[in-house]
């Protein structure tokens, strides 16, 4: 008999599982990281292309295993430096390739504290459109990219006024009493603004 007969149907043929796909190809990546002002080797930089990852040694340098081929995405991420991307390296099968990248000290965010609705600076109608956002409106427009640690890509950092490190109704009530005369807005300790606080405007725009 050729096949197997099932009770409620016909009969089956029996049969193998073959597996059609074809082999994987890696190739490896490796280089030095450096700071892009003094030079020096960045150490314990974490670098990842896919599921392949490696940290950097003492003297700044790493080697990434198991890379697939083809023109990939290089990423180096350090606490104190700005995240790094390399787009469309080159890998190829078997072979190194050498990546040496640069990182960026990270000094603070590029944003105005308060600046909720993009215009750059911090006023009255940043406390309207936070009163909108939180009846279901637009959310904040703070700075795609410009604040990418944790906690700040976590939350709305531009709307932080009060040094909570969190925004919410408590931050539209202390800008309204800054803008009638209160302390000045305090940013989240751990996302600083790069230079000074934005100016506010004169009071005589809440009214």
């Amino acid at each position: 008999m050729a096949g197997s007969t099932d009770y409620f149907g016909p009969p089956r043929q029996k049969g193998y599982l073959v597996n059609i796909a074809g082999p994987v190809l890696y190739g490896s990546v490796a280089g030095y990281v450096s700071d892009d002002v003094e030079r020096a080797p960045i150490e314990s930089v974490y670098v990842s292309s896919g599921q392949a990852e490696a940290w950097t040694d003492v003297d700044g340098y790493y080697s990434l295993r198991d890379v697939l081929i083809g023109n990939r995405d290089v990423s180096f991420s350090h606490p104190d430096y700005r995240d790094t991307t390399v787009t469309g390296v080159g890998v190829t099968l078997g072979n190194t390739t050498i990546l040496d990248v640069q990182m960026s000290l990270f000094s603070g965010c590029d944003y105005a504290i308060g600046d909720v609705n993009g215009s750059g600076n911090y006023n009255g109608l940043d406390i309207t459109y936070g009163v909108s956002y939180f009846k279901g409106g637009s959310e904040p427009m703070c700075p795609y990219g410009s604040c990418p640690i944790a906690p700040c890509d976590a939350f709305f950092y531009c709307g932080d006024v009060n040094g909570s490190c969190n925004y919410n109704g408590l931050d539209i009530t202390y800008g309204v009493a800054y803008f009638k005369g209160g302390p000045s807005p305090i940013p989240c300790g751990d996302c600083p603004p790069l230079g000074a606080i934005a100016e506010s405007e004169p009071i005589s725009r809440m009214r």
